[in-house]
């Protein structure tokens, strides 16, 4: 008997020695699961921390074993040890872990089982070169980009000085990460903070107006664009009236002693000389501030009030817009459908007075025409304009036609168009559609071919456009309104013979 409780009583001490041992393991693993590590794909640890100390006053060692991937995917063992003693305190160690050269700080606390872990990021840099837009984006005017693209998320933080132009580069330092967007122009955006950034400025270059016809051989420039002032504004080289144009070397170009001298942009004004490009502030159409009336008429700084007349697909604007002023509380640029834009109030160059204003308004792709209230009532009827006329371009037609009187004049006969049309069926009930589709459904050779402009004798740079339809060259179809009518193709042959 006392044999059997003997063996048991050993049993009991072996039993209780293991399961203290099998304690202290999973304590150790749960203090590294709660610091993060198990976490860190990159990272694996095997620690061990001897905390003996002979005397309180001496100081001892504490260290880990630490697995850390390196550049090339491989693991490194590294032994991360640091002294402690009263006077220590806590240890830092960087480890960089990742290809992206994200940091690892290192916590070691002195006679301790835990450590934190802490992200911190490297700072990064990046050079990018200044370009134009030269009216894609901004109509009229160049707009200054940035590696074609606009800068976003930290990146707004950047003030780019007024003597920057297209091929100027800047240096930017930043941490985290940025994505650029696959457009035109780009959006470059930020996910970081940016630390610090410089602007690197390329050598200007003045050329007398003669010089350029004789070294027209000798420099390649993107185009035969003048930039004339800072506001954006340009011209082409052949209608400028200087005598003098400042080349801007492009600096990323690397070039040889035959290479021609590459120019990122022409100036009509030195970019260094803060005083000159200065916009003509005596220009009183310009910086103009519009704000809204208890009627909601528009009313510019010289209390001439303007009043909506119509919005962009009932009437339409022959010719080119130039800026003269924004609308109070609307932000000067804005963005629709991934296009940026700028808003505000816009005369039409070619119009000679400043009778009519077109808007454009935050977040709308659609423009409103506004005219004085000075003036009699319009009235944009078919029935009432003086002239229509056949023209192939669509939206896009030259503002020569607002002078040209071709077309057909005649009111009675335009009336007699009006009428005939409105009779007319429409393409779905003629049939016409049968006439280009095909066995699979799908329409051939049915396409846009022009559009009949009517034009008014008040306001001739306005227009009621009329689109005009081809079916296989068999048949036509017209919209007015909203709304399409067959084209009898009498009337069709006698719009092209004028």
């Amino acid at each position: 008997m006392k044999k059997y409780l003997s063996l048991l009583f050993v049993t009991l001490i072996l039993l209780v020695f293991f399961v203290s041992c099998s304690t202290s393991q999973n304590g150790n693993d749960a203090n590294f699961s709660d610091s993060g590590v198990a976490q860190d794909s990159t990272i694996q640890n095997n620690s061990s921390v001897d905390s003996s100390t002979t005397d309180s006053s001496q100081a001892h060692k504490t260290c880990e074993h630490i697995w850390v991937q390196n550049d090339a995917d491989q693991c490194e063992h590294l032994e991360v040890c640091v002294l402690c003693g009263e006077e220590r305190g806590e240890d830092v160690l960087h480890i960089y872990f990742d290809e992206s050269g994200n940091s690892l700080e290192k916590c070691l606390n002195c006679g301790k089982q835990n450590s934190q872990y802490v992200p911190t990021e490297k700072t990064n840099t990046v050079t990018w070169k200044f370009t134009y837009d030269y009216g894609f984006h901004h109509e009229d005017i160049v707009t200054l980009l940035v590696d074609y693209g606009y800068l976003r998320g930290d990146f707004e933080r950047i003030v780019i000085q007024n003597d920057i132009v297209a091929g100027d580069t800047i240096t930017i330092n930043y941490k985290g990460s940025y994505i650029v967007e696959e457009k035109y122009p780009s959006n470059i955006d930020l996910n970081g903070e940016v630390i610090s950034y410089s602007f690197s400025y390329a050598e200007v270059i003045s050329v007398s107006i003669e010089r350029i016809a004789e070294m027209i051989l000798d420099y390649d420039a993107p185009n035969n664009y003048i930039i004339l002032d800072r506001s954006g504004k340009y011209t082409t080289l052949d209608k400028y009236k200087g005598d003098t144009v400042y080349f801007v070397k492009d600096q990323s170009i690397q070039t040889t002693e035959n290479s021609p001298l590459y120019v990122a942009c022409m100036l009509a004004y030195n970019p260094r000389d803060l005083e000159a490009g200065v916009p003509n502030s005596d220009n009183s159409t310009e910086n103009m501030v519009f704000t809204k009336n208890e009627n909601g008429n528009l009313v510019n700084s010289k209390g001439v009030e303007y009043e909506f007349l119509a919005g962009e697909g009932f009437l339409n604007y022959l010719g080119e817009l130039e800026f003269v002023g924004s609308v109070e509380g609307e932000e000067s640029f804005s963005q629709h459908l991934g296009y940026t834009y700028q808003t505000g109030m816009f005369a039409i160059k070619e119009a000679e007075n400043d009778n009519l204003l077109i808007r454009k308004m935050p977040n709308n792709e659609w423009f409103s025409i506004y005219r004085k209230t000075s003036l009699p009532k319009l009235d944009y009827s078919l029935e009432n304009c003086v002239r229509l006329e056949f023209i192939t371009e669509i939206y896009n037609a030259p503002v020569s036609h607002t002078t040209c009187n071709d077309g057909i004049t005649d009111k009675s006969k335009i009336l007699s168009f009006i009428e005939d049309i409105r009779t007319q069926k429409s393409p779905e009930e003629a049939g016409l559609y049968d006439l280009v589709r095909q066995p699979n459904g799908i329409f051939e050779n049915c396409y846009v071919c022009g559009a009949i402009y009517a034009f008014f004798e008040e306001e001739p740079n306005l227009v009621v456009i009329m689109q005009i339809t081809s079916f296989n060259d068999l048949a036509y179809s017209i919209s007015i309104e909203d709304n399409s009518y067959v084209l009898p193709t009498e009337w069709f042959i006698a719009f092209q013979n004028q």
